[in-house]
C-alpha cells in the first residue's frame, strides 16, 4: 500500500481558503471509500484504508484495483513515484472568515465539510488542487467556486458578524484599529481583542521596569547609609531614618551623611606596624577618665592586649 497526504490544514489551497481538520464529517467516506482518478466519477480506480488525522495532515493509505486497466495503469505510475499526489472532493457546509495568527490577515476558514471522495491527481491538494460539491453528485465548477463560498458564509455568519462597522465606530476610532468603514464587525473585534493584548504585554514590560528601577534606588541608598554607619557616623538605630531620606531624596541624604564627620577610634589612629605601648605613649598626658571620654575603644584595647600600659594609666589617675 502507498500512503497519501490528502489534505493539510496549515496550507491555503489554490482556491484561497483553509480547510480545517476538526471540521472533517468522514462518514459517508467511510461507508464508501472511493479513490477516483483527478474527480472523474468514471474513473474508479481503487479505494482507501486507514484515514487518520496526523498533526495538521490528513492521511490514507490506497490499494488499487489493479484487475482494471486503468487502476494497474496508475498503481504502477505510483509505485514508480511519477504520481504522488492525492485530492480530496468534499462538500463545504460552514466557511468564516478569521485573523490568521501568523499572516495576521483575515483569511477564509472552511470549519464544517463532509468527505466525498478522494483522488489520485497529478498535482496534490494542497496548495494546488481540490474539488468542491454543491451536493453529492454535483461538482461546483471554478468559475462558480468563489460565489459558492461566499453564500456559505453569508449563511454561516451570525447577524453581528454580517453587520458592517461604519454605523459603529468612528473615523478616528477605525484610523486607530487601522480599519475601513467597510469591515467586518468580527474583524473589528479580532483587531481591539490585538490592541487590547499589545496594551498588556506594554503594561507589564512598564510594571518590570519600574520594579527594577525601585529594587536599583533601594540597593543604591541602602549602601549609603551602609557604608555611613560603618564609619561611625551614624548609629543603627539610626540607620531606618536615614535609608528612609536617601529613598525620597538621595541627594539631601548624601549631603547630610557627608557632612557628619567619621567617628575617630584608637584603632583609626594607629598605623598597622604600630605596638600599642608606642601609640599610646603619644597621650602620656591622658588619665583614665581622659581615655574613657575620648577614646573607650582604645582603652578596652589596652586593657586586653597591653595590660602593663593599662595599669600604668590606672595608676596616673590616682595621682
Amino acid at each position: 500500500m502507498s500512503k497519501f497526504v490528502i489534505s493539510d490544514e496549515s496550507v491555503k489551497n489554490s482556491h484561497g481558503f483553509y480547510l480545517q481538520n476538526s471540521g472533517g464529517d468522514f462518514t459517508r467516506f467511510s461507508n464508501n471509500p472511493v479513490m477516483l482518478l483527478e474527480h472523474d466519477p468514471k474513473d474508479v480506480i481503487g479505494k482507501w484504508v486507514n484515514l487518520a488525522i496526523n498533526g495538521a495532515r490528513i492521511t490514507a493509505d490506497a490499494i488499487f484495483d489493479k484487475d482494471s486497466a486503468k487502476g494497474a495503469e496508475v498503481a504502477g505510475q505510483v509505485e514508480r513515484d511519477y504520481l504522488i499526489g492525492a485530492s480530496v472532493g468534499i462538500i463545504v457546509k460552514r466557511a468564516e472568515w478569521r485573523i490568521n495568527p501568523l499572516s495576521n490577515e483575515e483569511e477564509l476558514y472552511v470549519t464544517e465539510w463532509e468527505l466525498l471522495e478522494v483522488s489520485v491527481v497529478s498535482m496534490p491538494a494542497n496548495p494546488v488542487a481540490l474539488k468542491v460539491y454543491s451536493d453529492a453528485a454535483t461538482p461546483v465548477a471554478d468559475t462558480e467556486l468563489s460565489a459558492h463560498l461566499d453564500k456559505i458564509v453569508k449563511l454561516s455568519m451570525t447577524n453581528i458578524e454580517r453587520m458592517n462597522i461604519a454605523p459603529t465606530l468612528t473615523t478616528e476610532a477605525l484610523t486607530v484599529l487601522g480599519l475601513n468603514a467597510e469591515d467586518s464587525a468580527f474583524k473589528a473585534s479580532a483587531a481591539i481583542v490585538k490592541m487590547a493584548a499589545d496594551l498588556k504585554q506594554a503594561q507589564d514590560d512598564l510594571d518590570a521596569m519600574k520594579r527594577a528601577r525601585e529594587d536599583e534606588v533601594k540597593a543604591r541608598a541602602e549602601a549609603l547609609v551602609s557604608n555611613a554607619l560603618a564609619a561611625g557616623k551614624i548609629t543603627a538605630d539610626r540607620k531606618e531614618a536615614f535609608i528612609k531620606l536617601a529613598l525620597s531624596d538621595y541627594a539631601a541624604a548624601e549631603s547630610a551623611l557627608s557632612a557628619i564627620p567619621s567617628k575617630t577610634t584608637y584603632g583609626n589612629r594607629i598605623t598597622p606596624t604600630a605596638s600599642l605601648s608606642s601609640t599610646a605613649s603619644v597621650h602620656d598626658d591622658w588619665n583614665y577618665h581622659d581615655w574613657k571620654k575620648n577614646d573607650p575603644a582604645g582603652l578596652e584595647n589596652l586593657r586586653v592586649n597591653n595590660p602593663d600600659e593599662y595599669a600604668s594609666i590606672l595608676k596616673k589617675s590616682r595621682k
